[in-house]
This record gives structure tokens, C-alpha cells and sequence, in this order.
């Protein structure tokens, strides 16, 4: 039996800002599409007194294994407004997030950037790119549950 009480948890969308985009072009007889590769990084920076949580995407598309040949790269941060985050349990300086709430920002982030990206690459050689489906839990921070109120984003 769990014991533990669910928290409902209100929050929106503030902000989507393209904090950086690069392409690089190519002869379209060097692109290959089936030796393209993705990286992912994130960051998160929670700001209790705002009742903000941001969260920073970065994508990266590589036309070969050793990530030589960097094709473009995306980042993108989305400001969720969370109400009551200045409620959410702390110990020290570090506010607890729950990790299903993260992988839903995470998801949302993830859909929205591969929707920037089809956009900015259309009508160019890497148009037929789209950014694969992935498990935002992956993307969480390796302490899945607590997030230091002054983690900067890389």
C-alpha cells in the first residue's frame, strides 16, 4: 500500500525562446541520412520565488559516428510557471521535483524542439530530418528527484 500523498500540481507554459541555432551546409552528395546522429543535453533551473521552473534543450545532428561533421544544433528554453512551487518540499537549498512532473516538461520541450527544427530545416537538404522519438526520462538529472535551487543551465 503506498502511503505517500499525490500532490496536483497546476503549471503552463510561459515562454519558448530559440536560445541558438547553427546549420551548417553541405553538398547533398555528403549527407547521408542513415549515419545521422542525434545528442541531447539538458538543464533545469528551478527559481522558487518566481514559481518558475526552466528547462534548456539542447539537439545536436551529426552526419557521422565520431560526431566530426556536426550538420546543426538547437537549443531552446521553456519557462513553466508551476503554482505553489514555493511550497514544494525542501531540505537545505535544494527543492524536491517530482520526477513525473519533469519528464512531462521534458516531453513537452522534446515535442515542441522537434517542431522548431523541422521548421528551420525546411527547404533545405536536412528537411526530411526529424528528431527521434526519445524517453524524456532520459533527459532527467542523474539526482532524479531533487533539483539545487542555483543549478545553472549548460
Amino acid at each position: 500500500m503506498n502511503n505517500q500523498k499525490k500532490m496536483e500540481i497546476k503549471f503552463r507554459l510561459k515562454t519558448i525562446k530559440v536560445e541558438g541555432f547553427s546549420f551548417s551546409e553541405l553538398e547533398d552528395s555528403t549527407f547521408d541520412i542513415n549515419t545521422t546522429i542525434f545528442e541531447f543535453n539538458s538543464g533545469i533551473r528551478v527559481i522558487p520565488e518566481e514559481e518558475t521552473i526552466l528547462i534548456l534543450l539542447g539537439t545536436a545532428l551529426f552526419n557521422d559516428p565520431d560526431k566530426k561533421i556536426q550538420l546543426c544544433n538547437l537549443k531552446v528554453s521553456y519557462e513553466f510557471h508551476v503554482i505553489g512551487l514555493r511550497q514544494f518540499p525542501r531540505k537545505d537549498n535544494t527543492i524536491k521535483i517530482p520526477d513525473d512532473i519533469l519528464i512531462q516538461f521534458f516531453a513537452l520541450a522534446i515535442s515542441t524542439s522537434r517542431g522548431i527544427l523541422f521548421d528551420k530545416c525546411s527547404g533545405t537538404y536536412l528537411s526530411e530530418i526529424i528528431l527521434p522519438l526519445i524517453n524524456p526520462a532520459t533527459l532527467l538529472p542523474k539526482k532524479q528527484q531533487e533539483v539545487e535551487k542555483t543549478e545553472q543551465i549548460v
